[in-house]
C-alpha cells in the first residue's frame, strides 16, 4: 500500500465507495442499504415515508384530512353511553351481592358492602369528572380498572378520557378491553375506529368503523380511512352520503373531499371544491385547513416533482489510529467538515398502481483542514414501482454515479436493482432488495485494475410500528450480504452485516432516532495485502443517535452523533475509531 497517495487510500476507504442504491444511508459508513422503496435517511430530506413521487406534501395532505376527521371525535358522547340507567345500576348491585369475588360499580356504591378498599364511584360522577378534567379522570380510572378489570363500562370511560387528551394509542387498548367485557356496541366500535385512525392504522380502523352507527360522522371516518389506504374511488361516494346524513359537517366534509380530489390528481375539481368549501367555513381553524389543502402539493401523477437541499456541518475526530495496531504511529487527526447536498425527483409516469420516477443527487464532504479527503458524488437514476395489490409492491431501477476525491481520483459506478415489498399488517412490513453494480476506478496506482469489478448486494429488512406504545415508534432490523468480484486480481471479496434502526415521534414536528450495527468483510485481494501473507479482514461496529425538528413547512433542523469502531488485521492502515457530531439544516421544495 506504500504506493498509494492519501487521496487514493481515501477513495478506497471512503464511505461513499461503490454506492449501490440512491437511498443509501451515508451516515452509517459501512454500507447499510435500507428498503429500496424509501427515502428515509438521505440527509433527512423527506420527513414522511414513501418513494419519490409520492412526495412529502402528499403525506401532509393525508395527515391534514385525518386531523379534520379526528376533530369531530366525541368523547363526551362515548362517556355518556357508559353511564347506566337506574335499572342497569340495580342489576349491578344485585350481581355484586350474589357473585363471589366480583367488584362492580353502582349508582350508590355505599350500598355495596363488597367494595371496601377499592370503592368505585358512580359512573355518572366519572363522566362528569371526565368532562371537567380528563387527566384527573384518567388517573382515577387507571386505579378503578386495576381493581375491577372485568368492568367494561370503566374501560369505556377510560377510553373516552384518553380520546379527550388525544392519547390514541392508550385509547385503543382501553376500548378493546371494553368490547371484550360486554361493551360491544356501535358507539364503542366507532370510538375504537377513531383511535386506530389516530395511530395511523387505517385498515384496522375501517374494520371497526364499518361496525359503527349509521351516521354521517361514521361515513366521514370510513372515507378518511379509505383515503389513507389510497382507495379514493370508494371514499368519494361515502363523503356524499356523509354530507346528506350530517349537513352540520358540510364544510368539513367538503375539505376532506377537496383533499381526496387533489390526491386523485383531479386538480380542477379540487379547486372548485375548495372554493365551495371556503364559502361554507365559518371558523378560522377550518379556513386554515383549506389554505393548507390549497397549496400546490405534488401528487403521484405524471409531472409531479420535488427537490431538497441540505447542509450538514460539524466536527469529526476522524482517524484515531488504535494503539493496539501501531503504537505511536500517528497522532489523532481532528477536523471540521461540511456536507452540502441537493436532491431532486420527477414522476415521468404515475397512476394509482404504477410510477416511473427519475431522480438525481449531488452531495459532497468538504474538510476544513484536509483538502485531500474532499469528496463530491453525482448520482442519476430511473426507477419503476408497481403495486400488485394493497400488500405487495415490486420495483426495479437503473442508475449511475460518478465520484471524485480532490480532483485526481475517481470512481464511476453503474447499477441495476430489483426489490420486493410486502406489508403484512398495519404494523409490520418486509422488504428485500438485490443490487448489482459495476465499478470502474480511475487513479494512477497499481490498485486501479485490482479494484474494478462487480459488486453484489442483498438486503432483507423488517419494519415494525409500535404506535400504541408511542406516536411514530418504529424499529427496523436488517441483514445485508455482499460479494465483490474484482477483475484484475480475480478475487472474490465478501461480507455480511446486521443492524437495528429505531425512531419515535413525540410530536408532529419532533423526531428522535437511533441505530447501530455490525459488519464484517473479508478481502481476498492482493492489492490490499501487499507485504502481508494473510487475507485482510475488517470488523466494524457503529452506532448513531440524533434529533430532527421541523421548524417550518419548508425547513428542518437536526443534530446527529455517530460513532464508528473499525478493527482490521492489517496494522495501522485500516484500524481506527471515529466520532462525528453534525448539525443539519434541510430545505424542502414543493
Amino acid at each position: 500500500m506504500s504506493d498509494q497517495r492519501p487521496a487514493t487510500r481515501a477513495l478506497l476507504e471512503s464511505s461513499n465507495l461503490g454506492h449501490l442504491t440512491f437511498n443509501q444511508n451515508r451516515a452509517d459508513q459501512f454500507g447499510r442499504f435500507p428498503a429500496m422503496d424509501r427515502w428515509e435517511e438521505r440527509g433527512d430530506r423527506w420527513e414522511e415515508r414513501g418513494p419519490p413521487g409520492s412526495g412529502p406534501n402528499v403525506s401532509a395532505i393525508r395527515v391534514e384530512l385525518r386531523q379534520l376527521y379526528l376533530a369531530t371525535v366525541q368523547p363526551a358522547q362515548l362517556a355518556a353511553d357508559a353511564v347506566p340507567t337506574d335499572q342497569d345500576a340495580r342489576r349491578n348491585d344485585q350481581r355484586a351481592q350474589t357473585t363471589p369475588g366480583i367488584q362492580l360499580a353502582s349508582a350508590d356504591p355505599a350500598r355495596d358492602g363488597r367494595l371496601q378498599q377499592a370503592r368505585t364511584p358512580a359512573y355518572g360522577e366519572l363522566a362528569t369528572l371526565l368532562g371537567r378534567d380528563p387527566q384527573a379522570a384518567i388517573d382515577e380510572l387507571d386505579q378503578l380498572t386495576a381493581a375491577n378489570p372485568n368492568d367494561g363500562r370503566l374501560w369505556q370511560l377510560l377510553g373516552a378520557a384518553q380520546l379527550s387528551v388525544e392519547d390514541y394509542g392508550q385509547a385503543v387498548g382501553a376500548l378493546r378491553l371494553a368490547i371484550e367485557h360486554g361493551r360491544d356496541k356501535p358507539v364503542v366500535r366507532q370510538a375504537l375506529g377513531d383511535a386506530l385512525l389516530g395511530v395511523n392504522k387505517p385498515g384496522a380502523a375501517l374494520d371497526q368503523l364499518r361496525q359503527g352507527p349509521d351516521t354521517g360522522r361514521n361515513r366521514l371516518g370510513q372515507a378518511t380511512a379509505l383515503i389513507r389506504l389510497e382507495r379514493l374511488d370508494e371514499a368519494l361516494p361515502l363523503l356524499d352520503e356523509a354530507e346528506k346524513l350530517a349537513p352540520e359537517l358540510e364544510a368539513r366534509i367538503s375539505a376532506v373531499r377537496a383533499g381526496a380530489l387533489k390526491l386523485a390528481d383531479r386538480q380542477e375539481e379540487a379547486e372548485e371544491e375548495i372554493a365551495r368549501g371556503r364559502s361554507l367555513a365559518r371558523d378560522r381553524e377550518l379556513l386554515d385547513s383549506y389554505d393548507r389543502i390549497a397549496r400546490p402539493y405534488p401528487s403521484r401523477g405524471t409531472g409531479s416533482w420535488g427537490y431538497s437541499a441540505s447542509l450538514n456541518a460539524g466536527y469529526n475526530d476522524n482517524v484515531a489510529l488504535r494503539s493496539d495496531s501501531a503504537p505511536g504511529s500517528a497522532p489523532n487527526r481532528a477536523d471540521y467538515q461540511f456536507k452540502p447536498a441537493l436532491s431532486g425527483w420527477g414522476v415521468l409516469f404515475g397512476n394509482q398502481a404504477t410510477r416511473v420516477v427519475a431522480y438525481g443527487n449531488v452531495d459532497g464532504r468538504l474538510h476544513a483542514d484536509r483538502e485531500e479527503f474532499n469528496e463530491v458524488f453525482t448520482d442519476l437514476g430511473l426507477r419503476v414501482e408497481h403495486d400488485l395489490d394493497e400488500s405487495w409492491q415490486i420495483s426495479a431501477g437503473i442508475g449511475a454515479e460518478y465520484g471524485n476525491i480532490d480532483g485526481d481520483s475517481y470512481v464511476f459506478t453503474t447499477r441495476g436493482e430489483v426489490g420486493l415489498h410486502w406489508q403484512q399488517t398495519d404494523w409490520s412490513e418486509t422488504s428485500i432488495s438485490y443490487t448489482l453494480s459495476h465499478r470502474d476506478f480511475m487513479f494512477e496506482t497499481s490498485a486501479e485494475e485490482d479494484r474494478d469489478g462487480l459488486l453484489h448486494r442483498g438486503v432483507l429488512s423488517q419494519t415494525l410500528w409500535f404506535d400504541e406504545l408511542a406516536e411514530g415508534a418504529r424499529l427496523s432490523p436488517y441483514v445485508s450480504l455482499s460479494r465483490e468480484q474484482t477483475e484484475g486480481a480475480s478475487a472474490e471479496n465478501h461480507g455480511w452485516g446486521v443492524g437495528l434502526d429505531g425512531r419515535i415521534r413525540p410530536s408532529d414536528k419532533l423526531t428522535l432516532f437511533a441505530g447501530g450495527g455490525y459488519r464484517t468483510y473479508n478481502y481476498d485481494n492482493p492489492s490490499v495485502r501487499t507485504n502481508f501473507d494473510f487475507e485482510r479482514e475488517d470488523k466494524t461496529w457503529h452506532a448513531s443517535a440524533g434529533v430532527r425538528y421541523r421548524a417550518t413547512d419548508w425547513a428542518t433542523v437536526g443534530l446527529r452523533y455517530s460513532y464508528l469502531d473499525k478493527d482490521s488485521n492489517i496494522p495501522a492502515s485500516f484500524s481506527y475509531e471515529q466520532n462525528t457530531i453534525l448539525a443539519t439544516l434541510t430545505i424542502r421544495g414543493p
